[in-house]
């Protein structure tokens, strides 16, 4: 038997040998790796986290932008990658144009990020954004977002059948994908799905347990930028393979994007 499996190895080694080149080969072993050697110097850079949303807590918008700049992999460890002086402006934009603008301001939140966010900033669903980040010391980084409509439950129908919650989220493009989070008996249950590409998003919650009278829903919409954000993989499972850096930003690193939310009793 155990010369049987060296046999069928060999063999398989074999064919895969005499059926592939000796790149494909090395890909097969180690994962894909660049098709070239990047030997230019290093260029430093802003890496952002930008989300604009609609919703706020008290009167503090929940608009935010995470500002940090990349550093070298062998560098001083004096370093940084903070950016507490950076202006950060978002222009509101109507037909190609800029017509107005709100300036994000650091702060010190005692947190691990150096944090922007407006003193009074009031975005609303289907407003186009763009953001525009400076410094003397970097390149100027741009991006740009269209917030999500509010999402619609079909009929505002929530049926509750033992222990499973059904309901259908009308289609809508402005949204790429949906977090469902339902809130109950001190517990949250989470439901993450793709917008579909037609006809309505139906979704289903098990296991819910028991429905408390403070039960909730909370549907957030994203849109394709922050999509793009949440689902890039981070699994891999051959350490050595190249994994190119993921930006939808011009001019820099990192994600720009927004975001709307319905909260809904049950």
């Amino acid at each position: 038997m155990r010369y049987k499996i060296h046999l069928i190895l060999s063999i398989a080694c074999m064919l895969i040998l005499s059926s592939c080149s000796k790149d494909d080969f090395l890909d097969f072993l180690v994962g894909p790796q660049p098709k070239f050697i990047d030997n230019n110097q290093f260029v430093p850079g802003f890496n952002i986290l930008g989300v604009i949303r609609p919703d706020s807590v008290g009167n503090q918008t929940m608009s935010m932008v995470h500002v940090e700049r990349v550093l070298p992999a062998i560098g001083s460890e004096s370093d940084s990658f903070d950016v507490a002086d950076a202006r950060v402006m978002i222009y509101r934009i109507e037909d190609n144009q800029a017509k107005d603008s709100t300036q994000f301001d650091y702060v010190n939140n005692d947190n691990s990020y150096a944090t922007y966010q407006p003193l009074v900033f009031k975005p609303k669903a289907g407003e186009h954004y763009k953001i525009k980040c400076t410094d003397p010391t970097l390149p100027t980084l741009t991006a740009e977002t269209i917030i999500p409509d509010i999402p619609t439950i079909v009929d505002d129908n929530v049926t509750v059948n033992g222990s499973t919650i059904t309901l259908s989220i009308l289609h809508n493009t402005s949204a790429s994908m949906y977090d469902v989070f339902l809130y109950t008996a001190d517990k949250v249950i989470p439901n993450r799905i793709m917008q579909s590409e037609s006809g309505d998003t139906q979704i289903e919650i098990k296991n819910i347990g028991t429905i408390t009278p403070d039960a909730k829903l909370v549907i957030y919409a994203y849109d394709k930028n922050l999509t793009e954000y949440l689902t890039a993989s981070n699994v891999f499972i051959k350490p050595n393979t190249y994994r190119p850096p993921f930006t939808n930003v011009t001019n820099g690193y990192g994600c720009f994007g927004s975001m709307n939310l319905l909260v809904r009793k049950l």
